[in-house]
C-alpha cells in the first residue's frame, strides 16, 4: 500500500513540476511574440499615379485582383484555408503577428 502512494506521490509531484514548466515556456514564447509584434509599425503605402499614362491606371485594379488571387494560392497551397489559421491562433497577439508579417486581414 505505501508503495503504491510512494508512486502517487511521485507522479503527482512530476507532473506537477511538468505543468508549471509548460507554463513557464509559454510565458516565454509569448514575451517573444510580443518583442516580434513590436518590431512591425503599420503605415500607408502611397505612390504618385500621375506618372502613369491613362491605359497604365486602368489595369492597377486588374493587377491588385491579380495579387489577391496569387495571394490566396500561395495559402491554400502553404496552409491551406488562410481564415482558419487565424482561429486556430486563439491569442490576440499572434493573430495580430501573423496579420502583421503575412498581410491577412488588409483586403
Amino acid at each position: 500500500m505505501n508503495k503504491i502512494l510512494a508512486t502517487l506521490l511521485v507522479a503527482f509531484l512530476f507532473f506537477g513540476c511538468a505543468s508549471k514548466s509548460n507554463k513557464t515556456e509559454n510565458m516565454q514564447a509569448e514575451n517573444t511574440i510580443q518583442k516580434k509584434a513590436d518590431e512591425f509599425v503599420p503605415f500607408k503605402l502611397t505612390t504618385d499615379l500621375s506618372v502613369l499614362t491613362e491605359k497604365e491606371k486602368q489595369m492597377l485594379p486588374l493587377l491588385f485582383e491579380a495579387a489577391q488571387l496569387m495571394d490566396d494560392i500561395f495559402w491554400m497551397e502553404a496552409y491551406g484555408n488562410k481564415e482558419e489559421l487565424l482561429e486556430k491562433t486563439g491569442m490576440m497577439l499572434r493573430r495580430n503577428l501573423l496579420r502583421l508579417t503575412t498581410g491577412l486581414g488588409k483586403g
